[in-house]
């Protein structure tokens, strides 16, 4: 069976796709976030034991983990067959290339026009946020937003006869692979809402998928979060974050953000659409992405969700409704003076897009590729695994703590993860405490707290308006390393310190 002309233009998208994310991730051998090695250590404990890591001794101190599997388990099992980093960083980025893919066949269902579906697949995969979350990081976000759009896919198409075979596996492996599939539950909810209010019929298949969807979701999220919902109450929807961070989290998003991190036109376009479509014209499958938009709005106003993952979801669906745009700019052209000039112009403002589009995700490319921690940086942490003993305990910031258990392999006062921590609220404040101190002893007192061996000063301090020189000329404690980082060494007595 010969491919047509689209199915090839597809193919080359993907493979061209896959192949410059590929080519910048791989330019340097480790990850850009902190998470990523907390993902390292599930993917090995599978590999070793068949099952995630649900306790560890090197996090706090010691602490239980609730993690949703299924990402980590694809991971693993194609980590037999590749080397483990490269490996990882081949697949992340083929399932986050099915991005493509999957915008193209949802916008060909939405708006029967291959060409404007093959521009939105395009403006959909070059969103910096989502090259800035998937590139050379390993984030359920890489499986989760294809899937969800795959999802909505089959969703639109459950009258045909072998749709339903597909959208069940699919909606048990994301709601196991990230707790961001609520996003798209809550999404199909409002949707049918909306339907219920504005008095159109809700197909029996559909109102009868979305119960499952629904239902499911809830049961395995209980099932998995049950003892956090004990321990944290509501504040599991928040994911236990210490109040000090959470006031500041989100504080960082406004309009410039939704601009900078989807894209000016499919923003622009596509609020216009979701207006014209809310308000005056009426279409199915223009109000269900419209609810998409509408359900990640009011989680970002209660502060339930990332925002890196609700502006990813934000963003294809804006894209879908911007490709609306382009399909009544379109059919506008034809009936005009210019009637006869419409493909040339079409195509003239489709270069423009494209190109305003797609050369800053490729400069964002090589900024994220040189945005990975740096050997000389990591070397550091290594040292730790080789140079002090095995029951240390070294302090670090938040967002080095998966760093001191993964490359250090020595027990860690913080990290990111703050389920099922008791005490995040006091660590968190005492950890930062410590590195602004203005007076030795409540200084000290911390160290003692959590038994601290060894501190770890590093340029990560900076962003947080803290001196790296912060130790510097202080009897307490010995840097007994100095390369990327510096490992004090705690020989804190009341001898030394008090200068007796």
């Amino acid at each position: 069976m010969w491919l047509k002309r689209r199915h090839v233009v597809l193919i080359m998208l993907f493979v061209l796709y896959f192949s410059v994310r590929l080519f910048f991730s791989l330019q340097s051998t480790e990850f850009n976030t902190d998470y990523s090695y907390f993902a390292l250590r599930q993917i090995e404990h599978i590999k070793q034991t068949g099952l995630p890591l649900t306790h560890d001794e090197l996090s706090y101190g010691g602490r239980n983990f609730l993690v949703l599997p299924f990402y980590f388990y694809l991971l693993a099992f194609f980590t037999l067959f590749l080397p483990k980093i490269i490996g990882i960083k081949i697949i992340t980025n083929l399932l986050a290339s099915t991005l493509i893919i999957a915008v193209y066949l949802v916008c060909n269902r939405v708006l029967k026009k291959r060409r404007i579906s093959i521009i939105c697949s395009v403006m959909a995969a070059t969103m910096p946020i989502y090259i800035n979350e998937t590139l050379n990081n390993i984030n359920p976000l890489s499986i989760l937003l294809p899937g969800s759009l795959f999802l909505l896919y089959f969703f639109l198409n459950l009258r045909e006869k072998n749709a339903i075979n597909y959208v069940i596996p699919l909606s048990i492996a994301l709601i196991l692979a990230s707790s961001g599939s609520f996003i798209l539950m809550f999404s199909i909810v409002v949707y049918l809402i909306l339907k219920f209010l504005d008095k159109r019929e809700i197909s029996k298949i559909r109102l009868e998928f979305a119960s499952f969807f629904f239902l499911l979701s809830i049961w395995l999220n209980i099932l998995f979060y049950k003892y956090a919902f004990q321990t944290h109450g509501f504040s599991i929807i928040q994911r236990n974050l210490p109040t000090q961070l959470l006031n500041t989290y989100f504080s960082g998003l406004n309009l410039q953000t939704i601009l900078l991190g989807i894209g000016v036109f499919p923003v622009l376009l596509g609020l216009y659409t979701a207006s014209l479509y809310l308000f005056r014209k009426k279409s199915e499958n223009m109000l269900l992405f419209i609810s998409l938009a509408v359900s990640i709005f009011g989680l970002l106003w209660l502060k339930l969700v990332a925002i890196s993952m609700a502006l990813a979801f934000l963003g294809v669906a804006l894209v879908v409704l911007f490709g609306q745009s382009l399909r009544s700019l379109l059919t506008l052209l034809k009936k005009t003076k210019f009637s006869k000039k419409t493909e040339l112009i079409f195509n003239v403002i489709t270069i423009i897009l494209i190109t305003i589009q797609v050369i800053p995700a490729v400069y964002l490319m090589y900024e994220e590729s040189n945005q990975s921690y740096t050997n000389e940086y990591i070397d550091g942490f290594k040292w730790l695994a080789l140079n002090t003993p095995n029951s240390s305990v070294v302090l670090g910031l938040p967002e080095e703590g998966h760093l001191i258990t993964y490359y250090g392999n020595r027990t860690n006062v913080i990290d990111t993860d703050f389920l099922l921590v008791n005490d995040a609220d006091a660590r968190y404040n005492d950890v930062f405490t410590f590195y602004s101190w203005k007076f030795k002893i409540p200084a000290i007192r911390i160290l003692e707290k959590y038994n601290v061996d060894y501190v770890i000063v590093s340029d990560k301090l900076e962003k947080y308006g803290i001196s790296q020189d912060v130790l510097n000329d202080e009897s307490c404690f010995v840097p007994i390393y100095n390369k990327g980082i510096i490992i004090y060494r705690n020989r804190w007595n009341k001898d030394v310190c008090e200068g007796r």
